[in-house]
């Protein structure tokens, strides 16, 4: 839930002040960064409420940036090129891949969509 929560504050704040503010035409491929940052952030919202129902969000995000970073980073920085890229300055916040990685319930995610338990709810 606490990386919900950080989703909705902080990339929220930082998507959604950028497509408010922009001016002018939108290039195609900034527009689809912009709407990317901003449905993630709009579904964490959704789970801050529904967490083990958005952990698909999470594993979304961390296969998009596991693999940006073998498509692009590890090319680059194999070349010694990272720093002289574009890519350069979406090293740190593909790097904060490690979050989710950390935050995801990977047991819940095994018994849930491999094995194919559903979680039983606890009334007790």
């Amino acid at each position: 839930m606490r990386l919900f929560f950080l989703m909705a504050v902080f990339l929220g704040y930082d998507v959604w002040a950028y497509i408010v503010a922009y001016q002018g035409l939108w290039f195609p491929t900034e527009a689809m960064d912009g709407s990317f940052g901003a449905a993630f952030s709009l579904i964490a919202v959704l789970g801050l409420f529904r967490t083990v129902e958005m952990i698909p969000v999470l594993l979304i995000e961390i296969a998009c940036k596991l693999i940006w970073w073998v498509l692009v980073a590890l090319p680059l920085w194999q070349d010694g090129n990272l720093n002289s890229t574009p890519s350069d300055g979406m090293f740190i916040p593909f790097t904060l891949v490690v979050l989710p990685i950390v935050a995801v319930p990977w047991g819940c995610v095994f018994n849930r969509y491999i094995r194919g338990h559903k979680a039983i709810a606890n009334n007790s």
